[in-house]
């Protein structure tokens, strides 16, 4: 996709002192956006018109070091030149020397045993990074544990910012949702409650963690502060009354405890919004190589399948969210439709062109490219209606999916036509 920018490509962007006071003081809501960068060359479009342009939001967004590579510098770049009259903060993590450090602190104290005897998912990475004997966990092996440390950069950038600038109130978030209609706004959310949207699915046996409203205060230090709880050995005693033979303790449950514990009350509304992924750097031929026992038994962003979705039901409830929302042909949220479309029941995933991946159980695996093809089509449906409200004039579509080096001619011919006054935004297939 090649977008034309109507703004002037020569200005700087560069941002002075008072350039960025200023574009804070137009903001009480603070977005904290986590996750991969490379995520936003897709996500950015309705992240902005969904999120940070109704709510008026400033961004903080933080990420792992090693993907601050090409395709993460270019998904940042989207992003601010959509939000240029924005306050927009990038923080780049080393989170394998964080890893390191945390997990050496721990070891010194006996009860970091004990924490390790907990059956599940919830301490992420600092297991294998308390070993010296074993190289530190890779992607989705320490993810976990990163959620900690990006809801402790955004706690901490946030009580430091509001020494000077004051927050009403802080949307945890991913880079790599893809919004299908407007965030409520936040006078329809009650600050006594901690806001979550309903997935219908996800919650695994505590409190949905991917997107929340939080109240500064207790609030927002409940929910951002697993690492600090981990840190100060506070996570054994509460989790140590759910263990058990059978129990598996994940971050969600790990999130609900901590809330239980501080008293604070969850309220849900209906959900907008889907986790995706972009593989981009997956080659044609990677995909040919999968084999069918590397098929999974769902499509979430492996090689087999080409999709780019998450959770399934997720991917549901927010499509149902968003038909509801333009059924009411309304601009933005008011009470009585809030609670009209959360009503909604959220059907299979199928209803909505979701295709599964089937194991090679029966000998029925469905062809990567039916599936592929089904979320070619709803990004682009997306995408388009998104751009049409932006100051962007789109040109062409082109799917470069299938062979690298088309999308990589596409570029170059943009750049040629264009005169750099342009964007080149590539979606992944």
């Amino acid at each position: 996709l090649c977008a034309k920018s109507m703004h002037d490509a020569s200005k700087p962007r560069t941002l002075t002192g008072r350039d960025r006071a200023e574009r804070l003081s137009r903001s009480d809501v603070l977005t904290c956006l986590g996750g991969r960068l490379a995520d936003l060359q897709f996500s950015a479009a309705s992240i902005t018109k969904h999120v940070l342009a109704p709510l008026a939001a400033a961004a903080y967004i933080y990420a792992p070091r090693p993907l601050y590579d090409a395709q993460g510098q270019t998904g940042v770049a989207w992003l601010l030149e959509l939000n240029r009259d924005r306050a927009v903060y990038v923080d780049v993590v080393d989170e394998d020397a964080v890893s390191r450090s945390v997990a050496t602190d721990l070891s010194h104290d006996p009860r970091f045993g004990r924490m390790l005897m907990i059956g599940g998912n919830w301490l992420g990475g600092i297991p294998t990074n308390s070993s010296p004997f074993l190289p530190p966990p890779k992607l989705a092996a320490k993810g976990e544990f990163f959620n900690y440390l990006q809801h402790e950069k955004c706690l901490r950038f946030s009580e430091q910012m509001g020494r000077r600038h004051r927050w009403h109130r802080i949307i945890y978030t991913r880079t790599d949702f893809i919004w299908r209609c407007p965030h409520p706004p936040m006078s329809l959310l009650n600050a006594s409650s901690l806001w979550m949207p309903s997935t219908g699915w996800d919650d695994y046996g505590g409190v949905y963690d991917n997107h929340a409203v939080l109240s500064v205060g207790s609030q927002a230090r409940t929910f951002l502060g697993g690492l600090a709880t981990i840190r100060s050995r506070e996570a054994l005693e509460l989790l140590l009354p759910l263990t058990g033979p059978h129990n598996w303790i994940s971050p969600e449950t790990y999130l609900g405890a901590r809330l239980d514990k501080e008293g604070i009350a969850v309220a849900r509304y209906p959900q907008c919004a889907y986790r995706g992924c972009a593989a981009l750097s997956l080659e044609p031929a990677d995909m040919k190589s999968c084999s069918k026992e590397l098929a999974k038994s769902r499509s979430d962003c492996d090689p087999c399948t080409g999709a780019r979705l998450e959770y399934p039901w997720e991917f549901s409830a927010a499509m149902t969210v968003a038909r509801c929302f333009r059924d009411r042909q309304q601009n933005s949220w008011e009470a009585e439709g809030l609670g009209d479309c959360h009503a909604k029941p959220i059907p299979f995933p199928e209803e909505h062109g979701f295709r599964w991946a089937l194991p090679d159980i029966t000998g029925l695996v469905e062809p990567s490219d039916k599936c592929r093809a089904s979320f070619t089509e709803l990004h682009h449906h997306g995408l388009q209606q998104v751009l049409q409200e932006f100051p962007y004039g789109v040109e062409s579509w082109t799917n470069t999916a299938q062979d690298r080096r088309i999308f990589l001619s596409v570029v170059a011919e943009c750049r040629k036509i264009m005169g750099g006054r342009y964007l080149v935004f590539y979606i992944a297939h």
